[in-house]
């Protein structure tokens, strides 16, 4: 928001939320306290914002009372995950002053979908109804790809850069200690003798052997002060 650092006018947008978006002001204002600048308005908000999440409860209880798999999946999928990753993704993209869309999620789309028998939706293959109305409109490198999880492209990274790749190790192996306290004096070894480097073509284990170093160093002992810092600043400490 542009006015975020205007107290003023950010006391405004918040009682604006509060008042006309209970939901939302709930979700962005856990640590506000305007019960003083708000007076009744702001009981009369809360009220609609219990209202709101007793809603929620007694959804989810009449789910768990009828113990059908079907309709916790169901329950799970769209009070949970959904949601949750539509908060967190809508989050990330307004940080960015980009006004994110999902159409596959417009109900009445979504309604359909669930009115169709799965054995139609996946005839040929999981997916398969949604492929084959995609075909006309993508590539079929596209199409028949098989299913990936979204993997951060750590092996580009490391081979595009050759010398980060080289701090890295040396970063790794410089502070194998932490691995040995915290870890195994056999993981430590192995750092230490590259026995994991070689064995490591995707960088996978690598990468999660520097996130550790750098979490304990922020969480554990506290050596590392500057949580903000760059990787390449980092690597030359």
């Amino acid at each position: 928001m542009f006015f975020k650092n205007n107290k003023f006018l950010l006391k405004i947008y918040k009682s604006y939320q509060l008042i006309f978006k209970p939901q939302n002001y709930h979700v962005e204002t856990h640590s506000s306290n305007l019960r003083v600048f708000l007076g009744k308005n702001y009981y009369k908000a809360e009220k609609k914002i219990q209202n709101i999440y007793d809603e929620f409860y007694k959804i989810s209880n009449l789910t768990f009372k009828k113990k059908n798999n079907r309709d916790l999946i169901d329950y799970n999928n769209v009070f949970l995950t959904i949601s949750t990753q539509n908060y967190l993704f809508d989050i990330m993209a307004m940080a960015h002053s980009v006004e994110n869309r999902s159409p596959l999620l417009d109900f009445k789309l979504f309604e359909f979908m669930n009115s169709i028998p799965k054995k139609i939706r996946n005839y040929n293959g999981l997916k398969s109804l949604y492929k084959n109305l995609l075909k006309k409109h993508l590539p079929e490198y596209i199409i028949s790809s098989e299913k990936s999880g979204p993997n951060l492209p750590i092996k580009y990274w490391f081979n595009s850069r050759p010398e980060i790749k080289r701090k890295v190790y040396l970063y790794i192996k410089k502070n194998s200690d932490y691995l040995e306290n915290y870890v195994s004096h056999e993981l430590a070894k192995s750092i230490n003798n590259d026995e994991v480097f070689k064995f490591d073509p995707n960088f996978e284990i690598t990468f999660k052997v520097l996130c550790l170093i750098i979490w304990l160093k922020l969480n554990a002992d506290k050596s590392l002060k500057d949580e903000n810092i760059r990787l390449e600043e980092l690597l030359n400490f």
